[in-house]
């Protein structure tokens, strides 16, 4: 079991104040297994039950510089998890957006790297009864400013791709990329998606690879429980080398802006064995 959060704030913290050490270079958060071109896999099962403590979210994923909307993460087990403990993810009622830190999740998780190909993927599940609204976000992976809100790519400042759910419970990949055809995140639907299946357990996985700068050469490629869902080449990510691969976004909300984004009541979600990875973690590439 880790060390609880009461020791690290009576006693840990004090001391680092005082060497003016900080929590980034006590844990080398830059160290990750994917900076060692290991595979990093990020599961809840040795956390207690409940709260989903700060040293435990600061440990599994490396020293985010935030811990967004924490207080919404609770670690489930027994019938609500996949296998284990699971992250149970809280949308309150009435809130849409990303707009504080009480109102969504979202922590910016650096790979320790810099990458131009990156699989990832993760197990996922709706709450039985969940409402899909308008539609929401999911984690998804970004590099450079990651640029979403409405801010267009201009091939030098960033980019991100994540999965999304749509008003009638349809999977997507919402990507921001210079070609995109409006000013907000261009949505690319999952082939043959109908209603995703509530109450159940699903995997997805997505291999985003960069294009070379000066052409369009860029892929996104999704598989849904085993099924290849998504092929998407021809993509243009960035027009400069520098900009590459570099940070994972967990990040879930309701929207959108607005309160016809806002979910009626208090809704759900599960995430479970997260895993980036230089080859395929969950599927085949086939």
């Amino acid at each position: 079991m880790r060390i609880p959060d009461l020791i690290i704030a009576t006693f840990i913290s004090p001391l680092l104040l005082l060497s003016s050490i900080s929590y980034a270079s006590l844990f080398h958060p830059d160290e990750t297994p994917l900076s060692k071109d290991n595979t990093w896999l990020i599961n809840f099962d040795d956390h207690d039950e409940g709260t989903y403590g700060w040293l435990d979210h600061y440990l599994d994923w490396s020293g985010p510089k935030w811990q967004m909307g924490r207080n919404l993460v609770s670690v489930v087990d027994g019938e609500e998890a996949y296998s284990g403990k699971s992250l149970k993810l809280r949308y309150p009622k009435g809130i849409s957006s990303c707009k504080g830190k009480k109102r969504c999740i979202f922590w910016p998780v650096h790979l320790g790297t810099k990458l131009e190909k990156l699989y990832y993927g993760y197990r996922f599940k709706f709450d039985e009864d969940f409402d899909f609204i308008k539609g929401g976000k999911l984690p998804g992976i970004s590099g450079g400013k990651a640029n979403s809100g409405g801010i267009t790519p201009n091939g030098k400042d960033g980019w991100s791709v994540r999965m999304m759910w749509d008003g009638k419970g349809r999977l997507v990949q919402y990507v921001y990329h210079p070609d995109q055809p409006g000013k907000y995140g261009d949505v690319m639907f999952f082939e043959g998606q109908k209603t995703i299946e509530r109450g159940l357990w699903h995997t997805v996985q997505t291999m985003v690879e960069l294009n070379t700068p000066g052409k369009k050469d860029g892929r996104i490629i999704s598989w849904l429980d085993g099924e290849k869902v998504l092929v998407k080449d021809n993509m243009r990510f960035r027009d400069v080398k520098g900009l590459k691969i570099n940070r994972f976004q967990f990040v879930s909300f309701f929207g959108g802006y607005g309160p016809d984004w806002a979910p009626t009541k208090d809704e759900y979600t599960y995430i479970d064995d997260v895993r980036l990875s230089l080859t395929p973690p969950f599927y085949d590439d086939e």
